[in-house]
């Protein structure tokens, strides 16, 4: 298991380079090492997959892997990541790591529009605890954890590797990987499964896509951040589902993170789901709130 790495240590030169090097000299694709660990590596080229390039780097050869207390090796990087997550992120053992949203969950603001007396009162408590948990400077270092978690599994080789060390649990339940992170070609499966969940079982989702537009929201005095649809489906009815996926920017500020159309974005937020009916389409929508500048990712 293995993250990718834009540096290498090269034999040849006896000095550590960068992908271009190699790219203007092919010469430069023996004699690599990795400049942690000093295991063999070998040198990978831009190319497109899923639909999105892949930048070029270096990565483990075939059958060897990073020695396990190096950086770039995917149960090191977790377990520097766990070090620093003041505990969202714990042990459980040397090989597995238990990601608690619970945390997350009562550190983001959530939404009480259209919700009953019962799940008002219980918002309006998680609301003192989001204070109390933002006075102590903490809402940041959460969100860090789960932007570093974000850019961990951006940069693996098998986006599933993760799956196998990291666990995760929200109110003392186990929430599977994936009903917590979403791609493009899967937010029909997010739709539904917001869909599904009660008040009481919500939890953060992280959520991944190209921005499609950026627009200001007049009647909210705020802007948002539309992705590209996801793949849409036609149902026995002959109805076409189409998915979509909109972004509120609560802060201004965060405009400042520089987004622009066609980046790839990774998100993590408690979100919620509407559908829109039109004669022969429905438009399922996922909306998110973005508060921090750490729940959001350019990939």
């Amino acid at each position: 298991m293995a993250v990718a790495m834009e540096k290498a240590f090269s034999k040849i030169l006896g000095k550590v380079i960068v992908p271009t090097d190699v790219s203007k000299d092919e010469s430069l694709r023996k004699g690599l090492l990795c400049i942690d660990c000093n295991i063999k590596i070998t040198f990978r080229m831009e190319h497109e997959r899923n639909k999105q390039m892949i930048s070029a780097g270096f990565i483990r050869r075939k059958g060897i892997e990073h020695k396990s207390s190096c950086r770039f090796n995917t149960l090191g990087q977790v377990t520097i990541i766990a070090q620093e997550s003041d505990a969202i992120l714990e042990s459980i053992n040397e090989s597995k790591f238990n990601l608690r949203l619970t945390l997350l969950h009562k550190s983001i603001p959530q939404d009480i529009n259209n919700t009953s007396r019962e799940e008002k009162k219980s918002v309006n408590t998680t609301v003192n605890q989001e204070q109390k948990y933002q006075s102590k400077g903490k809402l940041s270092s959460y969100l860090a954890t789960m932007k570093k978690i974000i850019e961990l599994r951006n940069s693996l080789e098998d986006k599933k590797e993760l799956h196998s060390i990291v666990e995760i649990s929200c109110q003392n339940r186990k929430v599977k990987w994936e009903s917590f992170y979403y791609e493009p070609e899967r937010y029909l499966e997010a739709h539904k499964y917001l869909k599904r969940l009660n008040w009481q079982e919500r939890h953060p989702i992280c959520i991944e896509g190209k921005i499609h537009n950026i627009r200001f929201v007049e009647e909210l005095g705020k802007y948002a951040i539309d992705l590209k649809w996801g793949k849409a489906k036609v149902d026995s009815k002959g109805i076409k589902c189409t998915p979509s996926v909109s972004v509120l920017l609560n802060n201004k500020q965060l405009l400042k993170i520089g987004f622009q159309k066609g980046q790839c974005i990774a998100l993590c937020a408690l979100c919620t789901q509407k559908v829109k009916k039109r004669t022969g389409l429905e438009y399922l929508n996922i909306y998110a709130k973005i508060y921090h500048k750490n729940q959001i990712v350019i990939l």
